[in-house]
């Protein structure tokens, strides 16, 4: 993943808030999207993701949570 200090205003929104707000965000990499070393991702505010670790013997799992869910359609 790839962290940026500030939002680019001239994608899409955040899909979780709606809002192109200028804050520190993440490009999140879409499954499936891949073509070669260039994939499509999402951009997405930190603060609109609580991100968490979770470490079982050898496997680590990410998870992510969704508090204040507001897709825009």
């Amino acid at each position: 993943m790839k962290f940026f200090k500030r939002f680019n205003r001239s994608g899409a929104p955040c899909p979780i808030c709606g809002t192109l707000d200028n804050k520190s965000s993440v490009l999140i990499p879409i499954n499936g999207m891949e073509k070669g070393d260039i994939c499509e991702c999402l951009q997405i505010h930190l603060d609109c993701i609580d991100l968490r670790a979770y470490r079982d013997n050898d496997e680590i799992l990410i998870s992510m949570s969704f508090d204040d869910l507001s897709i825009q359609e």
